[in-house]
């Protein structure tokens, strides 16, 4: 049910209640309708002033998942293995967010678990992998969380999607 549907009915049934019966034509329509005229009132008053806390609570609540989300991301970008690492250095060395992986490696598998990385397409042993919106947006500002200055990213096989 829309709130604009709601509020309309109730301007309508407290229109007809309170004006209605001055109007000699409808005075007795009114009069034979008049319960429910009030059911139909106090319902969609009730609905009308019940959804702004209803929206309120949904806004709230999703704004709290939305934190929390982002928190276990961060998180987990400031856990990152150094293979890990290695995999999303791949995508910031070009500004790729979208990198084909073997999907049976268990770093990728990992990433995509959460969060940090979404299989976008994938052929056969092979995925196309995007850097998700917040990781990625984090991962800018504090590029220093991918770096492995005692550890260099290998050169990437030509054999990748047998890993």
């Amino acid at each position: 049910l829309s709130p604009r549907v709601s509020v309309t009915v109730f301007l309508v049934c407290l229109t007809t209640l309170f004006v209605g019966p001055h109007v000699a034509d409808y005075a007795p329509l009114i009069q034979e309708h008049r319960v429910w005229l009030w059911v139909f009132l106090l319902i969609s008053g009730f609905y009308s002033v019940t959804f702004p806390a209803q929206w309120a609570w949904e806004a709230g609540m999703t704004s709290l998942t939305r934190r929390h989300a982002k928190r276990r991301i961060v998180a987990r970008l400031q856990s990152l293995t150094v293979r890990e690492k290695h995999i999303l250095q791949e995508h910031f060395e070009d500004n790729r967010r979208v990198v084909s992986w073997s999907i049976n490696r268990l770093e990728i598998a990992s990433l995509a678990h959460d969060g940090v990385i979404g299989l976008i397409q994938q052929q056969g042993s092979i995925g196309y992998f995007k850097v998700r919106d917040d990781p990625w947006a984090y991962l800018l500002e504090h590029k220093e969380l991918i770096e492995t200055p005692g550890e260099p990213k290998p050169p990437r096989s030509k054999n990748e999607w047998m890993i």
